[in-house]
């Protein structure tokens, strides 16, 4: 207990009973400063300057009768707890009192004055305590109204979330929209995310982990789908049972919008929306591995270069060249099917991987439909301009480990074409003892890059 005595207002005009009262309270062990006035009016007075701990009062006093007593009292001083005395025939009005909020009730001639000390003690104690208890929840419901994050509490008992309405606004809600049934929130998760996120909550619940950390998306009034971010913690009963489990809600759609645009741009190219180099990498070493499991899969690339591209950067500008590129991937689609990658490589370079094709001169006749539509001039800066393309070829004739090695080869029969002239087309071919060479006998394995197609040239 604390060393400082509590110091208790009395208000009674009866001498005898006030007399009695101080002289139990200051023989107490509790410690007490006993101060005494006669009328409600005094009393009111002393509250104001402060000081007191608890006031003993009798409802009936000379200035005041009954309930309006402590209800003076309590309008000045509504944290102050108060101990109403009373005589025998205003019992009712004392138990009326207290379910205003006075702290007890004493009836005159029935008063145990060995606890009285104890019965202030405690009339102080718990004042403090519940007004302890408020300004918790006062700070609470100001968290509440004030955080951006969506509060929950999920009785597990009776099986009722309060969602907080911070919560309910984050998906476009009112008040009284949403109810305390669970479904109000499971509802409304994506399909494709709900299993994950009941399977967190049981492993939860189950204390396979510490806490509940659970990304999903949850449909907004507006009828999109918001990301969101939710975190939680069990409350567990004596026998380790999972009563209630509380937590918030962060809207992470934004921060979901950047990381998937920033996943998007790790193989994508952001300028045309082409796939990169390390896309087209990872799907030429998976073709690969198809056709080692299957003979006779094939696969092409072809490997563009854009003729005198450094001259339309130099004399309209790089937005202009940005522009051509642009132009340039949007063709380039017109020329495969769906199942073949076209990727920008890097600068002015292109790729294309053609996959599954049934023979090996498919290769040489898309650079061939190629050639023929970019024989169209592009619209560049409101003038217009012819530009061309050298092409390499390269077909998995041969056997090849990894996607770098027929890259390579197609680089090398791209530069093959340009040496020969603009809006050429080459194809990379291993000399062989069955094969007729344009350029000249070679050992068997070594690459010879050939001007002239081997295949049937006819376009499909």
């Amino acid at each position: 207990m604390d060393d400082k005595p509590y110091t208790i207002l009395l208000i009674e005009d009866d001498l005898m009973h006030a007399q009695l009262t101080q002289e139990v309270l200051l023989q107490d062990s509790w410690t007490f400063k006993v101060e005494w006035v006669t009328t409600l009016q005094d009393g009111l007075a002393r509250l104001t300057q402060g000081g007191i701990d608890a006031v003993l009062t009798d409802l009936g006093l000379p200035d005041s009768q009954g309930a309006s007593t402590f209800s003076r009292l309590r309008a000045q001083v509504p944290n102050m707890p108060i101990v109403i005395v009373s005589a025998r025939e205003d019992k009712e009005l004392a138990i009326l009192a207290v379910q205003e909020g006075a702290q007890d009730y004493l009836v005159k001639g029935e008063i145990n004055y060995a606890w009285l000390g104890r019965t202030l003690h405690y009339a102080i104690e718990r004042k403090k305590a519940q007004h302890a208890l408020q300004e918790s929840q006062a700070r609470y419901i100001r968290a509440v109204r004030g955080a951006k994050d969506g509060l929950w509490d999920w009785n597990l008992e009776t099986n009722e979330i309060y969602f907080s309405p911070r919560w309910k606004a984050m998906l476009g809600y009112e008040e009284d929209e949403i109810t305390t049934n669970p479904d109000e929130w499971f509802s409304r998760v994506h399909d494709k995310d709900l299993q994950h996120l009941q399977r967190d909550i049981k492993a939860h619940f189950q204390g396979h982990t510490d806490h509940l950390e659970n990304e999903h998306r949850v449909l907004h009034k507006g009828g999109t789908y918001h990301w969101m971010l939710c975190r939680g913690l069990v409350e567990r009963g004596a026998s380790g049972q999972a009563r209630h489990i509380a937590g918030s809600q962060t809207d992470i759609t934004r921060h979901k919008t950047i990381e998937q645009r920033l996943q998007h741009y790790a193989f994508y190219d952001p300028l045309t929306g082409l796939p990169n180099r390390i896309l087209l990498t990872d799907r030429l070493g998976k073709a690969l591995k198809r056709a080692e499991r299957h003979q006779g899969y094939l696969l092409g690339i072809l490997f563009l270069d854009l003729d005198g591209f450094k001259e339309i950067n130099d004399t309209l500008g790089h937005m202009v060249g940005d522009q051509l590129l642009v132009s340039m991937a949007d063709r380039l689609q017109t020329c495969v099917s769906a199942k073949d990658t076209v990727a920008r490589f890097g600068g002015d370079e292109f790729v294309i991987l053609l996959d599954n094709i049934e023979h090996a001169d498919v290769a040489w006749n898309c650079a061939s439909r190629i050639k023929s539509v970019m024989s169209l001039p592009f619209s560049l800066k409101g003038q217009q301009k012819f530009v061309s393309a050298s092409i390499g070829i390269t077909v998995n004739t041969r056997h090849y480990e990894r996607p770098q090695e027929l890259l390579h080869d197609a680089d090398m029969a791209m530069y093959q074409a340009k040496a020969n002239g603009k809006a050429g087309q080459a194809l990379f071919e291993t000399g062989s003892q069955d094969k007729d060479s344009t350029t000249g006998s070679q050992d068997d394995d070594s690459p010879t890059p050939h001007i002239s197609a081997p295949f049937n040239t006819s376009d499909n």
